[in-house]
């Protein structure tokens, strides 16, 4: 456990041999393991799931998981038909649903990390490494995953699970070690220890578990109505697409959409930001139509967008934390066409500053933590001051701390008019936040009432497509 940036994820990867250790060395059961080399760590039984996994999107989902170990026939042939054979079974024994002849490129962040896992599975990896895996889960995909790791771990596997989540390392952890500044603070048996404890150890003093309480009043009349969705619907296969969506926001609310995000989360998120557009109704903002406009167009009229697949649509991961930084507002930097460094360095640091993102203004931004990335585009975005800002799964990645400061902004951020559309498989993020919630369920909005009329195991209960009181 630890921070954002507190090196969690450079040490994994030091573990898989990806990252060249300073100085040091590590040693598995079987001896010591040569490091800065993934074939030898490999070797050494370690694998890892990474917190943005990744892929060969021009290939299958079968090709990926065999990629650079496929089972040969007659020398120098792939053996397709054993493989597939061999996977199923692996898909059967730990129920893991992924189509094996689906191009990557088609598949969400929840079906890579299946993927990834199933890589593997396939190589029967013993140190599994699983960096911040249920950040993109709802919390039914979440139970669903630690009954996964029990079944591994009950199989001899070593797990090492990274997490901000404290009430998940507390259900699941043997052991737990804290990390700092790139240090680790602390390694005791998960008895030994209290979430108190832990949390004070991540951060360097004493931390606030809870969600923060909103500032603005219940009840609150908000402004005319600026966004809405009519009729609504779109299909993209049998088991995803969106039916007859009607919803409004208005001046002021923050309206919550939650569900399991592959009962249409991911499909909403994708029209209502312009990605795609709508087979069925219409998108108005401010009165206009809007269901054809697309993403710059859009951001034009004074909507702002923080995706959920930050790498791929936050982010140019190239680019320097400064060069993402500025994207929106370079113009203002400029003297007869050409960047000021001193201005771009002053205005960057003001916002690192502000909202806590570690790293140096040139630094390539690849190089931060997911934390710290969603930081970025979070603060990119909210100094636009839109009017409206769409929001998908803010928390993913985030520390205790950075989480509670986010939903004060959010919340002040509200209170000065901006409406806030946030999409969230988060229940409890969507309770602490929103002033009226939505729920999808099999691409219908099953439910819509205002916070105050509502609880967790009601919207739990809607999530699963279980009736639910008027």
């Amino acid at each position: 456990m630890g921070e954002n940036g507190a090196g969690k994820s450079t040490l994994m990867n030091i573990l898989c041999g990806t990252v060249m250790p300073d100085r040091g060395s590590f040693s598995t059961a079987s001896g010591p393991v040569e490091p800065g080399s993934p074939g030898k760590s490999a070797g050494a039984g370690i694998g890892m799931v990474h917190q943005h996994p990744m892929c060969s999107s021009s290939l299958s989902v079968l090709d990926n998981i065999i990629l650079g170990f496929e089972p040969r026939k007659h020398y120098f042939l792939t053996n397709r038909k054993e493989a597939r054979k061999y996977i199923a079974s692996l898909q059967e024994e730990y129920r893991i649903e992924l189509d094996l002849d689906s191009p990557c490129s088609e598949l969400n962040s929840v079906q890579i990390q299946n993927m990834e896992l199933l890589h593997l599975l396939y190589l029967d990896r013993d140190i599994l490494i699983f960096d911040e895996p249920t950040a993109s889960l709802s919390e039914i995909g979440t139970e669903f995953f630690f009954s996964r790791l029990k079944r591994l771990k009950e199989e001899g596997k070593t797990i090492i699970f990274i997490s901000h989540k404290l009430k998940e390392v507390f259900l699941m952890a043997d052991e737990i070690a804290v990390m700092r500044k790139g240090k680790i603070l602390l390694h005791k048996r998960a008895e030994n220890l209290n979430p108190e404890e832990v949390a004070s150890l991540m951060i360097g003093r004493k931390g606030d578990l809870s969600f923060p309480e909103r500032e603005r009043p219940e009840g609150e009349n908000h402004g005319r109505r600026l966004y809405e969705l009519k009729k609504t619907g779109y299909r993209k296969s049998e088991s995803r697409f969106l039916e007859n969506i009607s919803l409004n926001i208005k001046e002021g609310e923050i309206l919550g959409i939650t569900g399991i995000r592959e009962n249409g989360l991911e499909l909403l998120e994708d029209i209502i930001s312009g990605m795609i557009h709508p087979q069925e109704g219409k998108l108005y903002f401010n009165g206009r139509d809007v269901s054809r406009s697309g993403p710059a167009e859009l951001r034009k009229m004074g909507i702002s967008y923080v995706p959920a697949d930050r790498l791929n649509r936050g982010i140019s991961r190239d680019s320097s934390i400064a060069e993402n930084l500025i994207l929106l507002n370079y113009k203002r930097m400029h003297k007869m066409g050409v960047l000021i460094p001193s201005s771009v360095k002053r205005w960057t640091k003001e916002i690192q500053s502000t909202y806590s993102i570690e790293g140096e203004p040139q630094q390539p931004i690849r190089h931060l933590s997911g934390g710290n990335i969603q930081k970025v585009i979070l603060s990119r975005e909210l100094e636009e001051k839109p009017d409206l800002i769409i929001i998908s799964e803010p928390s993913w990645g985030l520390d205790f701390n950075s989480r509670n400061r986010l939903h004060r902004e959010l919340d002040r951020t509200a209170g000065r008019g901006t409406a806030i559309l946030l999409i969230s498989s988060d229940i409890d993020e969507i309770l602490t936040l929103s002033d009226r919630i939505a729920v999808l369920y099999n691409g219908k909005v099953v439910m819509q009432k205002k916070r105050v009329e509502t609880d967790r195991s009601m919207i739990g209960n809607a999530m699963l497509g279980l009736e639910v009181e008027p």
